[in-house]
């Protein structure tokens, strides 16, 4: 279960930026933490519960966070290796420091810039502040929420990360919906990455953040975002095992089973690519991602 309470709750329209960074730059930029307003699940709402000045600011800044993620997704990009042992993506952290330093605003009259060392790295690590998986490997979804944060706070040298992070904070958020109930849709929710131990596997995940498909388990969908289901298992070669049933494919795509189909067990190989229709279609067709007609064609000649 998901327990969203007044102190608990995530940034799931900001991700890959954890909550403590969320947290520091909006105290920087004097924007007042509203749990209402930051919660993001529903912008429509937002007038009838903040401030107008509140909600501009807060409508600046996610714009803002939404710009330097697309440029961050696309300096990372090419960068990206993967462990053949483990799966795991990572940058190399000689990039992670050359492409921060590039971004490091100079204050200084002579316009040179404060060298960003390895035991700096080392230092952000002992903080949590920058995760990494070995020797050498710095996560990717930790190295891009500082890029992001480096790119949101381009008036300091330094003070522009919080002193540290929680070893058990979530590393970011994402948008969960659980399967709908006799056809009527679940609420949405935000949820932490790691993703609760306990949550169900057919429940659909999302996040506008196109940089969470370089964890294989998420579906890129454009530039858009990624989208997956809770229940995911990697497997040889990048093949993902979709931990769904064909019993919860029928409550998101009821229309795509007949009765025959009810009569005859479907192949786990064939319930997975249904699973994986699935969450295309629901990415297309729903309101996860602001996706027009033409972009919705070209994704599915991409993706197809």
């Amino acid at each position: 279960m998901i327990n969203q309470t007044e102190q608990t709750y995530g940034f799931p329209q900001l991700a890959p930026l954890a909550t403590p960074l969320v947290h520091h730059l909006l105290a920087r930029q004097e924007i007042p933490l509203n749990s209402q307003l930051l919660r993001g699940i529903d912008p429509r709402k937002r007038s009838s519960q903040v401030s107008q000045q509140l909600s501009q600011s807060w409508r600046l800044f996610e714009r803002r966070v939404y710009e330097k993620r697309q440029h961050t997704y696309g300096l990372m990009a090419s960068s990206i290796q993967t462990d053949c042992t483990t799966s795991l993506s990572y940058v190399h952290p000689r990039w992670f420091r050359e492409t921060l330093g590039v971004l490091t605003p100079s204050l200084r009259k002579d316009k040179t810039k404060e060298h960003i060392t390895g035991q700096t790295l080392s230092t952000w690590r002992e903080r949590n502040l920058l995760r990494h998986h070995a020797w050498g490997q710095c996560d990717v979804q930790s190295a891009a929420g500082l890029l992001i944060a480096r790119q949101l706070d381009d008036t300091r040298e330094r003070g522009w990360l919080p002193s540290m992070i929680e070893a058990n904070e979530p590393h970011w958020w994402c948008y969960s919906q659980a399967a709908p109930v006799n056809g009527v849709p679940s609420p949405i929710l935000p949820c932490p990455v790691p993703l609760p131990a306990d949550l169900p596997p057919a429940t659909l995940l999302w996040t506008p953040w196109a940089g969470a498909s370089w964890d294989l388990c998420w579906l890129q969908i454009g530039l858009f975002g990624a989208i997956r289901w809770a229940g995911a298992t990697l497997g040889p070669y990048g093949h993902v095992q979709w931990d769904v049933s064909e019993a919860d494919l029928k409550q998101w795509a009821p229309d795509l089973f007949t009765e025959q189909d009810s009569a005859c067990e479907q192949t786990q190989e064939v319930v997975n690519s249904i699973a994986k229709f699935v969450l295309l279609r629901l990415a297309l067709t729903q309101n996860y991602f602001p996706i027009t007609t033409s972009a919705s064609l070209t994704l599915i000649n991409l993706i197809s």
